[in-house]
């Protein structure tokens, strides 16, 4: 084999050679496998973007009044009829959980009407209320995206709290973390541990 004298020409050749070479072995173990998810936890309650929860359960009025006033509804196109909101009870799904281990269950709205979705990415425009039927409700979170909300085991300020997962435009798998600050739901990286 003859061996080439190394000339300021021929050096960078040998470097590309041999990082081209190195591109065709065989990848560390490890090494280009995309990072290991979070485990998620076994006793968290999943709620689905198109689940539309207990069809039966009518909408608080104080609930219903705030929906049929919210942004999202007066800005879509089918939102507003002869100037009146026209948002109705199966805009979205209705779930009834116990956020805050009080034994009264609050309100889980996931959008189900086009005017409460994403469309581009398929994702819900999600709320959740406190509270109890008969009395009065306070928004603990408000029109938050995701394809699936998770109640977790864990809590902040006596409240459970929340993973959102989404896609995002380019239909990467995204999440986010919220926590309670005790009035509502933040992310969760504002809240002390």
């Amino acid at each position: 084999m003859r061996v080439l004298p190394v000339t300021r020409w021929n050096l960078p050749l040998a470097v590309l050679l041999a990082v081209l070479a190195g591109c065709n072995a065989p990848p560390a173990a490890g090494a280009l496998a995309p990072p290991a998810p979070d485990p998620e936890p076994a006793d968290a309650v999943r709620l689905d973007h198109r689940d539309p929860g207990d069809t039966t359960t009518p909408l608080p009025e104080a609930i219903s009044r705030a929906l049929q006033t919210d942004e999202l509804v007066l800005t879509c196109p089918g939102g507003v009829v002869d100037g009146r909101s026209h948002f109705a009870r199966d805009w979205v799904g209705v779930h009834r959980v116990d956020l805050d281990g009080d034994g009264r269950e609050e309100w889980i709205l996931n959008g189900l009407h086009p005017c409460l979705r994403q469309q581009a990415d398929d994702n819900a425009w999600w709320w959740i209320y406190s509270g109890d039927a008969a009395g009065s409700q306070r928004v603990l979170l408000r029109a938050r995206q995701a394809r699936q909300l998770e109640v977790l085991p864990t809590r902040h300020n006596g409240m459970a709290d929340l993973r959102a997962h989404l896609v995002n435009g380019r239909g990467q798998a995204l999440r986010s973390d919220f926590a309670s600050d005790g009035e509502r739901y933040v992310a969760a990286a504002r809240v002390e541990p």
